[in-house]
């Protein structure tokens, strides 16, 4: 979940942008983002910015993925944005 529902803030199509770079990221990395963890653990490391393992995941796929998991909803890029980027790898 993006950080602003965690916060129970308002709310707009960013948080699809920060779901889909963490989907963007568990398809190169293999992984869940903190699986097994408690909701309540989840919520504690996305506010802490507790950083997803990028080992695994190509330098521009990664880069990607931390812009659409920025913590300010107005920085992350919006879809056209992803799809281009996607389309220039």
């Amino acid at each position: 979940m993006a950080p602003e529902l965690f916060q129970k803030k308002a709310y707009d199509k960013k948080i699809d942008v920060w779901a889909f770079g963490t989907l963007l990221w568990e398809v190169f990395a293999r992984k869940v983002p903190f699986e097994g963890l408690e909701p309540s653990d989840v919520a504690q490391r996305v506010m802490s910015q507790e950083a997803l393992d990028m080992q695994s995941v190509p330098k521009k796929i990664a880069q990607l993925v931390l812009e659409c998991r920025n913590m300010d909803p107005k920085k992350r890029p919006d879809m056209g944005y992803i799809i281009q980027a996607l389309e220039n790898l």
